[in-house]
């Protein structure tokens, strides 16, 4: 008998060498009493096994094993049989499925009519196997039963690939950027085309009504214009490609690619935030680009299990129920706490520079006013820079917001830190008035809106460098701009306050009734009546007045 030990080395080094690697080639050599199996290596490289290949050399070496049985006696030959089936049937096959039949099963629905031969193939060597007394009795076809699955295997490697691709995609950096549009027309029927019998009147009336009522429903569910990275629309193209081959696939492999593409979008707020963690906390241009992603693909997942829930296997819990809706929330939460996260900063960064002004205490000091006419510019040019990167990358109005929050923590901060100091001299009004009046003239023209974003169009890729739009940015208007800078006005009473005569607060004020009242408190306004007037009667008068509504 042939030891369990020769077995294995038979496993070890000519059976599995074979399986495992394309450049191995076996020969046999015979003699009258005796046989010798040989394996050399080619000098080419190294490539996957194909599966005809693999079986022709096993059954060389079987054959041989088989041959020389076939000299000895029953009594002698079947127990070895036996033992060499018992011994490496069950490994021989592992190998075999891992190294070669995995390899082969393909990755595009196409390719599968190919992978019949290969079916054929693995059918006629377990048969031939069989015959050879190599397959234990009783023992399952584990090479056919393997094959007879490919459908199952091929939704499964797909998928595995599905989320290699993805991930290499999501990774592929955030700069290269795209436009993203709504369309330019809704596919409205005009009055021309109605076959209607109505009178022109009513047609013209229901036409117009219909017009607004279907450009309003279209336009619930478009994305604003603004910059995304290339490898987010990669991303969604991937998940359409893979869903649409599920929609030709069998039960059990469109099961698979459907929650395949659903995977795909989870290792979204896993993989991504992570990645480019230091990149958005540094660079605010890619804390943009990466909010607009989340939100772009938030959107996109809104519609896209609706978009092909009809087309899936109608036996399928998937016709009824395909929707990504659920994962929404976390994506767009991405997107949400990067842009947050970066607004910190620069709110952070804002009020470090304010702290340069001193509280703008001793403005008439040649050194002070200095300091805070540096601060100041400082201020005005670190939100000018950032207006610029945002400005034509963030939805025009997520950029007006952003950018009008980051200037109201500005006007609080400087409003109420001079509201606080209990002595102003008339000098130092005049000096304050004048460095302040400088954000008056800054300021508002940062909200102006990219005139490319509020025109629509097709998508178009990134510009050049230095590359800008033919046309001008589009300034908001100052009602507008009072609105989203919400303590802008209190700002520019603080500047004709700090011009104003003693009798200017009280007109103003109106017994608390006029605009002064609803931009301060009443303890604010006597808090600068008292610094910037001596105490006379006429201020004692003037802050008697000076009282809340009802009091």
């Amino acid at each position: 008998l042939i030891p369990s030990l020769d077995c294995q080395n038979l496993l070890k080094y000519f059976l599995l060498p074979l399986v495992s690697d394309s450049r191995v080639k076996v020969s046999v050599g015979t003699s009258s009493r005796s046989f010798t199996i040989s394996l050399a290596e080619s000098s080419a490289d190294k490539l996957q096994s194909r599966p005809s290949e693999v079986f022709s050399g096993v059954q060389e070496v079987t054959g041989a094993i088989h041959r020389y049985l076939s000299t000895c006696t029953s009594e002698v030959s079947q127990p070895v049989r036996s033992k060499l089936g018992s011994v490496m049937w069950a490994d021989l096959c592992d190998c075999i499925i891992n190294k070669c039949l995995a390899q082969a099963v393909p990755t595009q629905a196409e390719q599968m009519k190919s992978y019949e031969s290969v079916v054929q193939a693995t059918e006629q060597f377990e048969d031939s196997m069989a015959s050879q007394n190599f397959v234990p009795s009783g023992e399952e076809r584990l090479l056919s039963k393997y094959v007879g699955n490919v459908n199952v295997h091929f939704a499964s490697k797909k998928c595995a690939d599905l989320l290699v691709r993805a991930r290499s995609l999501m990774l592929s950096g955030l700069h290269d950027t795209v436009l993203v549009s709504p369309p330019t027309t809704t596919g409205i029927m005009t009055p021309s085309d109605s076959t209607s019998s109505v009178s022109s009147s009513t047609m013209s009336f229901d036409s117009k009504r219909s017009e607004a009522e279907i450009s309003l429903a279209a336009g619930v569910l478009y994305m604003p214009k603004c910059r995304i990275s290339t490898f987010i629309q990669d991303v969604v193209q991937l998940a359409r490609d893979t869903l649409q081959e599920a929609t030709t696939s069998a039960v059990e492999s469109a099961i698979q690619l459907f929650f395949s593409v659903r995977n795909v979008f989870e290792l979204y707020p896993i993989v991504v935030p992570t990645y480019y963690l230091q990149q958005v906390n540094d660079v605010p241009l890619f804390a943009a680009i990466l909010h607009n992603n989340s939100f772009y693909l938030a959107h996109q997942l809104l519609t896209l299990g609706h978009q092909f829930r009809a087309q899936l296997p109608p036996k399928s819990a998937l016709h009824d129920s395909a929707a990504f809706v659920d994962l929404v929330p976390s994506i767009r939460r991405v997107g949400e706490e990067c842009l947050i996260a970066q607004l910190r900063n620069q709110h952070t960064d804002l009020l470090t520079s304010l702290e340069g002004a001193h509280q703008f205490t001793m403005a008439t000091d040649t050194s002070r006013r200095a300091d805070i006419s540096r601060a100041l510019r400082q201020v005005v040019h670190q939100l000018k820079q950032l207006a610029n990167v945002w400005r034509g990358v963030l939805p025009n109005d997520v950029f007006l917001r952003s950018i009008a929050l980051l200037m109201d923590t500005v006007v609080n901060s400087i409003v109420s830190s001079i509201v606080s100091l209990e002595d102003i001299s008339a000098t130092e009004a005049t000096t304050l008035h004048t460095l302040l009046s400088v954000l008056r003239t800054e300021l508002p023209p940062l909200l102006s809106t990219s005139a490319d974003l509020d025109s629509t169009g097709a998508d178009e890729t990134q510009p050049a460098a230095g590359d800008k739009s033919a046309m001008d940015d589009v300034p908001v208007s100052e009602e507008d701009f009072s609105k989203l800078v919400t303590r802008w006005q209190k700002f520019t009473y603080l500047l004709l306050l700090l011009d104003a005569k003693l009798q200017t607060f009280v007109d103003l004020w109106q017994q608390g009734k006029g605009v002064l009242s609803t931009l301060y408190s009443s303890a604010e306004v006597r808090r600068l009546i008292r610094a910037l007037f001596q105490n006379t009667e006429r201020r004692s008068q003037a802050l008697s007045t000076i009282r809340d509504a009802g009091t």
